[in-house]
């Protein structure tokens, strides 16, 4: 299904957003410049709108390559997501024969400054 032309990419952020420090997604190797990219400009997944929203950068911690759905949702419910991140434990471990630790620091852009009253954005 996948030829191997998709990657497992997990992000990190500096602190907790929404109880979490980790972000899992999937993406085709031609598309992981472009889907970072939404995920810094807060679009995609909840979870990294938010961090986009309260955060001024996140890291590109892991990649795996070579995946399927099926490899991204057993990481997904084995939690601990911790465990392959580089920040969080060192150099991290991964029994996945393409596991890649590439740490590369994200930055998000400034945010714009509202004219005259504040615009809120609520995330629930």
């Amino acid at each position: 299904m996948t030829n191997g032309k998709h990657v497992l990419y997990l992000l990190h952020f500096p602190s907790k957003v929404s109880g979490c420090q980790h972000y899992l997604g999937m993406s085709t190797i031609a598309n992981l410049r472009k889907r970072l990219t939404r995920h810094l400009a807060g679009f995609g997944a909840g979870l990294t709108a938010r961090a986009a929203f309260e955060l001024d950068h996140m890291r590109l911690v892991a990649l795996w390559s070579c995946v399927t759905p099926t490899d991204e949702r057993r990481i997904k419910r084995g939690g601990h997501l911790k465990q392959y991140c580089s920040c969080c434990c060192g150099m991290a471990r991964s029994r996945r024969r393409f596991f890649h630790q590439p740490n590369i620091l994200l930055t998000l852009p400034p945010k714009p400054q509202a004219l005259g009253a504040a615009k809120h954005v609520s995330f629930p």
